[in-house]
């Protein structure tokens, strides 16, 4: 069986979703990366957040990094990237908005023994549909676009580039995130 490994990103409106999905999560059983455009003080409050609303352990990555059972969110102005079907990494970025999700999004090239589902829950710009574009002909990644996003121009410019994705209500994303983390732990 393959390792499962969950992508949550976005920008504008993301938050609040992102600690939605995550507060009913009792055990985590699988990796979660959290691509969320944000500066270092906003990477802080949110993994201090995700600490107090979830019972999820919370890494920010600094370096490269194994990747375990937990939530995984980027230092401050970095972006993250996978490494391997094992290791995420870090990378310097020179690009007004961090972490890039187009560049974690082509990053899961490198990914060869996992089953990978990305979340695209909102945002404002188009950042992550070139990344999708990359990606969407994986046989190993599924594509999750929120239909009710707080802000449609991240998912309405993926919609407009991508043939193979799934648009889903964030009640359906949480069912999902449940299942994919072993089914029992849905509060």
């Amino acid at each position: 069986m393959m390792k499962k490994i969950i992508i949550l990103a976005g920008s504008a409106g993301a938050p609040r979703t992102i600690i939605e999905l995550l507060k009913s999560i009792k055990k985590l059983k699988i990796p979660i990366i959290i691509a969320l455009h944000s500066n270092s003080t906003q990477v802080n409050n949110l993994a201090e957040l995700l600490k107090r609303t979830t019972k999820c352990e919370i890494e920010i990555i600094k370096q490269n990094t194994m990747l375990n059972n937990k939530i995984y969110l980027p230092f401050g102005g970095k972006n993250i990237v996978f490494i391997s079907d094992e290791k995420l990494g870090v990378e310097s970025s020179s690009e007004n908005l961090t972490p890039s999700i187009d560049k974690l999004l082509s990053s899961l090239k490198r990914i060869t023994n996992s089953e990978v589902h990305v979340f695209l829950l909102g945002g404002l710009g188009n950042d992550g549909t070139k990344g999708l574009m990359e990606i969407e002909h994986n046989k190993n990644i599924q594509i999750y676009l929120q239909n009710n996003a707080k802000f449609k121009y991240m998912i309405e410019s993926a919609q407009k580039n991508l043939t193979k994705y799934k648009l889903v209500s964030l009640d359906f994303i949480k069912k999902t995130l449940n299942l994919l983390n072993g089914g029992e732990n849905y509060a």
